[in-house]
Formats: structure tokens, sequence, C-alpha cells
């Protein structure tokens, strides 16, 4: 703030000259009349000024958080000077907070993202070596011809699976240029890398157990809730136009507890703060349910209802019981309860086979606790017991005492803060992308679904388990129909195991992938792609000839990416990035081509 007025004239009439010379070729004009460059003769002129424009746009940008916030977009003489926050969003529950103002000030910086050093205007050909940072502006034309040309040269003399793209994150909708670099990739028979494994943003543990990843609910819905658990889950930093929700709820008397390792700004605003060892979280929260079941504070007609957990398994092959195993003509599909009125095992409803799509028991009374011996279909007798049973045998070890010693978290503290989510109607857990990114992070999430089963709170506003939620709008099909690949030769793997194999990771991820037996993780590795049962393309005999990165950044993301500028970068021929700025990637490109930026653009942005 001890800058002169001189300097401040000075620079800022660089930057003015700057903002004129930037403006981009697919920017808005007004017909065929040329635009005026206007003059400033004073430093006040400027300040003035800003506060003028021509129009407002209405428009977002997707940041970290996916929320996509409205913004006005203030435009002078074809530049925009800032963004404000739109504020327009209608109180859709009566009693909760509403939505104003959606923003924050990663949202505020983008005007003046747009018009960085590093923005990119023209199409750039590398003139040295790779990374060396030495470019030669080219047209459209050569730069469009000479990468056509390579890609053809390419395909002829590599094949087709040698040309890769990455997918990036949101690559489904059209402002992140994923269906159209999805199509391209499609129709020259490459590869496209999901790269959701590569920054571990999957949740693997929500998606095994209940087929789908993202559970959530209004925002506002947090208001509702008596105790909200924040696991791995840190709102103030990554969702910051909703936490202000967290704020407001525990004023209405909700408990935040935050479980994170690391002190983060969401755990300062909580009541309670655990912080366990580093990926040890599964034990504590199996402890966690250690409690639940030790001490009968699950909901009992809910577990009956809505679980698997009344579901009878046969002691010998360790499987459901199916009415097929009971008599001849029996459906796989239909599994069985058994009912403490009848004294019999009976198909419940709501299974894959069941004539009646409903989960309602109407007269049928679930029995959690027991074995029975049952003739089979086959003449011969079965040992069964409730899907319960064998969940108390599991959650035997897990107590809070080996939870303690695991995580480093007190064995009274772990019966507190169990006891706190047990006792609050309704309790909710969130957790946040971090978690997928946890060794056996997947595990942790099962159990956090288990305990939100058990105490009964899945389904209720304000309780549940909440792993980020994506808005499916009505035409979103339509949306992504061009990612939808058509012709066959599609190809899309994972983005880990591409680059073990062709990545040079092999020789560093391999040597500590525990397993267990005499097989490494190595072994287990290359024999799934071996058998095709994870398969890459192209082959691990075969080299990757090309990289096009559009919407994503490699050599950003990738953890040890030093390794793959050493082991990818000399096996490719073409390397093409397409962003709105300079990147890691794009640094070691041969063509940096220009994109256009949230604010230069028609589109649907949507999450």
């Amino acid at each position: 703030m001890n800058r002169s007025r001189r300097a401040f004239l000075r620079d800022s009439t660089t930057a003015t000259v700057a903002l004129s010379l930037s403006r981009l070729s697919f920017a808005a004009t007004d017909g065929d009349v040329p635009r005026q460059t206007p003059t400033y003769n004073h430093w006040q002129d400027i300040y003035r000024k800003k506060w003028t424009w021509d129009k407002i746009v209405h428009s977002s940008h997707s940041c970290n958080c996916n929320n996509n916030c409205s913004w006005k977009v203030y435009v002078r003489d074809g530049i925009v000077w800032r963004e404000e926050q739109t504020a327009g969003y209608i109180q859709h529950n009566p009693g909760l907070a509403d939505y104003n103002p959606q923003g924050c000030q990663k949202g505020a910086a983008y005007s003046h993202e747009m018009y960085r050093e590093s923005r990119l205007r023209y199409p750039l050909k590398r003139v040295g070596e790779r990374g060396q940072g030495k470019w030669a502006r080219v047209s459209w034309d050569e730069a469009l011809t000479d990468i056509a040309t390579n890609l053809v040269e390419i395909v002829r003399d590599d094949g087709h699976d040698s040309i890769v793209a990455s997918l990036a994150t949101h690559a489904g909708f059209p402002n992140k240029g994923g269906p159209a670099k999805g199509r391209f990739i499609d129709l020259i028979g490459g590869v496209l890398l999901d790269n959701y494994g590569d920054i571990g943003d999957s949740q693997a543990g929500t998606m095994i157990t209940t087929g789908v990843q993202s559970f959530s609910g209004s925002s506002d819905g947090q208001m509702l809730s008596k105790c909200i658990i924040l696991w791995v889950y840190n709102p103030a930093l990554t969702r910051i136009p909703d936490a202000h929700y967290l704020h407001e709820a525990r004023y209405r008397g909700a408990t935040i507890i935050s479980i994170s390792p690391d002190q983060n700004p969401s755990h300062m605003h909580a009541d309670y703060w655990l912080n366990p060892r580093p990926g040890t979280d599964s034990a504590l929260a199996m402890a966690m349910c250690h409690i639940l079941v030790r001490d009968r504070l699950y909901d009992v007609p809910f577990i009956k209802e809505q679980t698997d957990l009344p579901f009878l398994v046969r002691d010998d092959t360790q499987k459901f019981l199916r009415e097929s195993d009971l008599r001849e003509g029996g459906s796989e599909d239909v599994f069985l309860v058994w009912d403490s009125h009848t004294e019999a095992a009976v198909a419940v409803p709501g299974s894959m086979g069941s004539a009646d799509k409903t989960l309602l028991l109407g007269d049928i009374d679930p029995t959690l606790e027991g074995h029975w011996q049952l003739k089979l279909a086959d003449g011969s007798t079965a040992s069964v017991r409730p899907v319960f049973e064998r969940l108390k045998k599991t959650l035997a070890t897990p107590t809070p005492e080996f939870a303690a010693e695991q995580t480093g978290v007190g064995s009274k503290t772990i019966e507190f803060i169990a006891r706190l989510y047990a006792d609050a109607d309704p309790a909710l857990i969130e957790i946040g992308w971090g978690l997928p990114k946890l060794y056996h992070g997947d595990l942790l999430a099962r159990a956090i679904i288990l305990m939100s089963a058990l105490s009964g709170n899945t389904g209720k506003e304000g309780g549940g388990f909440w792993s980020g939620g994506i808005a499916p709008m009505e035409g979103l099909e339509f949306m992504m129909a061009p990612l939808i690949m058509k012709t066959g030769r599609h190809r899309i793997v994972p983005g880990p195991s591409w680059l073990y194999v062709h990545g040079g990771l092999r020789e560093m991820s391999s040597r500590w992938i525990p397993t267990p037996g005499d097989k490494s993780g190595d072994d287990y590795i290359m024999e799934a792609i071996e058998k095709q049962w994870m398969p890459v393309y192209p082959a691990a005999d075969k080299t990757p000839r090309a990289l096009i990165e559009c919407g994503s950044n490699i050599l950003r993301r990738t953890r040890m990416n030093h390794i793959l500028q050493e082991s990818l970068w000399p096996k490719l021929k073409l390397v093409v990035t397409i962003d709105y700025r300079m990147t890691s990637t794009a640094l070691a490109s041969d063509y940096v081509l220009p994109a256009a930026g949230y604010y230069e653009l028609e589109g649907i942005k949507a999450s």
C-alpha cells in the first residue's frame, strides 16, 4: 500500500493497454463496428470508470466446490472489470436460511484470472526443447494442420490406441469441452483416461456399498440436524458458499464434530475435534459401530425394514439364502428372513425378484438374532442365521480400546462421541473428497454408511450420510450425449493403471503395495491387466505416441509427475494442451492452443 501515484498510474496504464490488446477473437462484438480503445489520462479516471459499465452479464464458473454460483459480470468496452454475487436465490424452505449470497473469493478472482500474464491468446508452437519455454506464435491454420498431420501419421505408424487424452473432472459438461473431446477421441479410435482414480476423487466405498457414489440433501437441511459429523471434510475451505449452514445449525442447537487428522478452517468452528492418526479412521468408525450394537443403540424397526441385516445367510456357502435353495423353480433373486410370527423362513418383500416392489414388511416381523436348521430343495440341511448375527461377530473385535490403540484417540472419547451421535435425532455424517484419498478410504466410507443405517438416520431430513451431491437436471442426458460413445471403438481406462504401465509408475508404486501371501502387489496388478480384468490401451508391449490435454493438467494432478516426464514424455511424438492459461502440462507441450474462459462462452454450467 506504499505505492506512489506515479507508480499506480504507470502500472494501471500498462494494465489498461494489456486489457485492450487482450480482447480475444471469440469475444462478443456489436456488428462490424470496430470498438474504440478508451483513453485514460489519470489514475483517477480508471478508478471512477471502474464503477461504470456497458452491460451486466449473468455467468458463473466451476470452482472446486462445484456450486457454480450465480454472478453478475460487469463489462465495459468488451472487458470484464469486476463481478459480484447475484444474491437472487429464492428461499425454498420457510424457517430455514436462504442460499444468498452464493459465491466466494475464488469466483471473485476470475476477472483477474482472465487477464493475467499467463493467459493464452494465440496458438503457440514449441521451438526449443520441451519445457524450455521457447515458443513461436503461429496461426490457427498452421497449428491445426500440423497437429492433424501428426495425428494421422501416428495412427498410420503406431495405431489408433496410441493417441491418449485425459477425460478431466466435470468432463461431461459442454463448458468444460468434455463432449467434444470425447467425441473426437472416439472417432479417431483413441484412449480416454478416467482421472478420478488419479486424484482420488471417486467414493469407491460408497459405490461398493450402494451402487452410486453421491448422496446429499439440500444444504439448508443441515439446519434440521441435531448432530453433524464432518469426517475428513473441510467445508469452510472447500464449500465456502454453503459453510454458513453449519454455523446456523450450531446456533439452532446442533453439535458439530470434526474428525480429521489436521487442524483446518472448519475444525475451529466445531464443538469437538477428533484427530486420529492419518489412515486409521476405519478403526474409529468400526469402534463406534461396535458401541451402537453392544449397547443396543440401534434402530430396530429401521434396520428390519430398510437394510439387509435380517436376511438369512447360509453357514456353509456364506451366501444369502434364496428361494431357489428351498424349492425347485424358486427365484435366485428372492431372499428370505426368519419371521417371528410364523417361526419360519419367509420371502422378504423388496428383493430384486419380488413381485411386490416395496420394502414394507406388512405382517412379517424379521428376527435379527438366532440360527436355524432348514431343509433344502435337494434334501440336505443347512444352518442359517441373519446378517445381523454375523455383523455382531465382526464388530466384536474393534472395541474402543482397540481403536484407541490404532488411532491415538482415547477410548472414553470414542464412547462419548458415539453416544452423542446415537442420542441425536436426526444425526448427519458428511464426508469430503479427501476421504477416498486415504488408504482404506473405501472401508471407512462403508463403516460410516453402516453407522448411519444402524442409527436409523438414513433418509431423514437433516440426517443420514452425505458424500457430496451432484444434482441431475432433466435433459442432462442430451447434454451428455456427445460424450456417449457410438462407434464401438471407444476405450476409457482408469488413469492409475494406465500410468502404472505406460507412465513409469510401476517401478515406483509396486515397492510399497502391501499384499497377503507370497504374491506381490505388482503380481496382482499385472495379472489383472494381462487377463483384461483391468484393460489398458495400448497394450503393455506397445507405446503411447500422442497426448492431448483439454480441461486437464496431468503434470499437476499426478503424484510423482516428474516420473511421467522422465518415462512417458520421451515416448510421445506429440503433446497438445488446450487451455486458457499456461499450465504445467502446457509448458511441456509441443503445441498450446488457447481456449475460451467461463465468461467468454455460452454454455450450461451445471453441477
